[in-house]
């Protein structure tokens, strides 16, 4: 890869599943979002999510990625809050976003931030509901696709579990396919 006539010779890619990262207020279609609210039972307050950004921000900042896949992201703003949280605590420039709202019944959704431009991006349904997150990263001339994925957990019935994940990664195996033959 070059960058400005140098070797770039390492990028540092994570991901990391945010559990529940949700501002506090109710924007979800179908309010399915409402157990994030200083009302609900959780009592999410915006204290309360201010310091999971904080913390998130923290941990983010000492990985130090060029670009980071992220499962478990409400929607675009809390993404934005938490690129923001990055630069301004930490100094470090995430600035490229990939986001799309996914058919989860929670409003869950995949994303990928980064230091290098993001194009390309789609919204592939996986079968069950949380879909795959596919960007293209322009890194330095170099495209590299990402398929960033949010499996059904293996909580509950296994048989069930299995025919869900056996169909989630049927699709991102043919949207491999379908990239490699671009």
């Amino acid at each position: 890869i070059q960058a400005l006539g140098a070797k770039v010779e390492s990028i540092v890619v994570a991901t990391w599943n945010a559990e529940n990262l949700f501002d506090t207020v109710t924007n979800h279609v179908n309010g399915s979002d409402g157990e994030f609210t200083p009302q609900s039972w959780r009592r999410w307050t915006p204290e309360r999510y201010n310091k999971k950004l904080d913390n998130m921000a923290w941990v983010i900042s000492k990985i130090d990625p060029d670009i980071l896949c992220m499962q478990e992201v409400e929607n675009e703003g809390v993404a934005r809050d938490l690129m923001a949280r990055i630069n301004k605590t930490h100094g470090k420039k995430l600035v490229h976003l990939a986001h799309v709202d996914s058919g989860d019944y929670r409003g869950i959704d995949n994303i990928l931030i980064s230091r290098y431009p993001v194009t390309n991006v789609v919204y592939s349904p996986d079968g069950y509901d949380r879909g795959t997150l596919v960007a293209d990263v322009e890194v330095d001339g170099t495209t590299i696709t990402f398929f960033v994925c949010h499996w059904k957990s293996q909580s509950g019935d296994a048989v069930e579990n299995i025919a869900i994940r056996t169909r989630q990664a049927l699709e991102v195996r043919s949207n491999v396919i379908a990239k490699l033959e671009e």
